[in-house]
């Protein structure tokens, strides 16, 4: 269980936070981890997270498949937000937990607005890409899917699309390595095996 607390000397922050746990409460698990327990203590508030068996991100995606998968993540958790009508993020770099299946979910959303469009969520959504594409050293896929969120009243869908064209070459790529490392194999085998012990030769 993951328990953020909000101070009672940070009470002028009470609304934000209070936002927040309620996007969280409204994801319910959807790409963001799940709230089981919120509440008050005296004058101070929090809210505690299920964390299951998501871990903090110790050091940036090494594995291309693992930079594409994060960013899918991090796109269809701000169509979720768009869907909710929450105007939240950018989602901080150490918010990102990662999951054993290889996907990846966030402890926190940043600030929630109490207003703002369509327009204004895909802006986070963008602005979210980028900053931690920055940190994680992630490329052109990532900048190429901020700038269709922030240019594109479709954006959510060309940004994905994006980031899913580019599994599909990771993919494809995967597959030829593992043919070429077969057919390597074969023929070191066949010549292996045409090579005759020169004790042969002699008798």
């Amino acid at each position: 269980v993951l328990l953020k607390v909000l101070p009672a000397a940070e009470n002028d922050l009470q609304q934000e936070f209070v936002r927040e746990v309620q996007a969280l409460v409204q994801l319910d698990g959807g790409g963001a981890l799940r709230v089981i327990d919120e509440g008050t203590v005296g004058r101070a508030r929090y809210v505690a997270l299920d964390e299951g068996d998501a871990v903090p991100m110790t050091d940036f995606p090494q594995d291309l498949e693992q930079k594409l998968e994060l960013g899918r993540c991090l796109i269809d958790l701000y169509q979720r937000l768009h869907r909710l009508g929450i105007v939240a993020g950018p989602v901080p770099v150490n918010a990102v937990r990662k999951l054993p299946s290889g996907g990846f979910v966030v402890s926190e959303l940043g600030a929630v607005a109490t207003d703002g469009g369509e327009r204004e969520i895909r802006h986070r959504a963008a602005q979210t890409l980028e900053q931690l594409g920055s940190s994680f050293e992630m490329g052109a896929p990532w900048t190429e899917a901020a700038r269709l969120l922030r240019a594109d009243a479709d954006g959510f869908r060309r940004a994905r699309q994006v980031i899913d064209r580019h599994v599909a070459v990771a993919d494809r790529l995967r597959s030829r390595i593992k043919l070429l490392i077969g057919v390597i194999v074969i023929e070191s085998v066949r010549q292996a095996a045409a090579v005759v012990p020169l004790d042969r030769l002699l008798v």
